[in-house]
């Protein structure tokens, strides 16, 4: 016998989101679709402009019933060849400009030649141009710069304070000189492991200053651990 009220009873929502595949950053609005139990629905793979699709997560045909259902459709800039992670280093052999995304604006920031940096991740583009990132919203071309090893790679291990010379601050007030709304990232010790982000503009206490063999400046923020230099303005 057929339940009349079951069959007309709405079933969960289906949330369908269209993401891009490397910031997570949603391209287009979430789509929602709604339907009676046992009604079929599908989730329509869109054409978005600049971006090819990657892949999708969830069932993209299914039947709406008494379970949430949410779909991840993930994609790509149609530029980006080849995207990979990597865990390496930088020497700048020129000064160099920090963009906000590949082929992306000026963040006006630009890094002195003979500085070394870390890298997380490498972007072919489809014009033979390779990115890297260094964070959340910095980027640099390729151009003028030479692959190079870990500046502490061949250091004996020792306790993290002594890696460096630092030389105490007497918790100076500073503030975060990033993006506005964006948050950057600090680190364990210089060139170490990610340990904590700070949003722009945030006040902090700089209770140490590090300078590495390039002449990079670090500095060692309260409770928070290690910042490029460039990032810290003094108040």
């Amino acid at each position: 016998m057929i339940n009349v009220t079951e069959s007309f009873r709405t079933g969960v929502p289906v949330w369908a989101y269209y993401i891009n595949i490397d910031t997570k950053a949603n391209l287009i609005l979430p789509v929602l679709l709604r339907g009676r139990n046992g009604q079929h629905y599908a989730v329509e793979q869109k054409e978005i402009e600049n971006f090819k699709f990657i892949k999708a997560e969830g069932d993209l045909n299914g039947i709406f019933d008494e379970d949430s259902h949410v779909v991840r459709l993930y994609y790509r800039r149609k530029d980006w060849v080849e995207v990979q992670t990597v865990d390496m280093y930088l020497h700048l052999n020129a000064d160099t400009t920090i963009y906000d995304t590949i082929n992306g604006i000026s963040r006006n920031i630009t890094l002195p030649a003979g500085m070394t940096v870390k890298a997380f991740k490498r972007v072919a583009t489809s014009n033979g141009k390779f990115w890297y990132e260094m964070g959340p919203d910095q980027w640099i071309e390729y151009h003028q710069i030479t692959i190079t090893k870990n500046p502490y790679a061949g250091e004996k291990a020792m306790p993290e304070e002594d890696m460096l010379a630092i030389e105490p601050l007497d918790h100076v007030m500073a503030r975060i000189d990033y993006i506005p709304n964006k948050q950057i990232q600090t680190y364990d010790k210089p060139y170490g492991q990610v340990q904590d982000e700070l949003t722009d503009d945030t006040t902090v206490e700089i209770i140490g200053k590090a300078v590495n063999n390039d002449g990079v400046v670090w500095y060692q923020i309260q409770d928070k651990g290690f910042i490029n230099g460039t990032y810290i303005k003094f108040k």
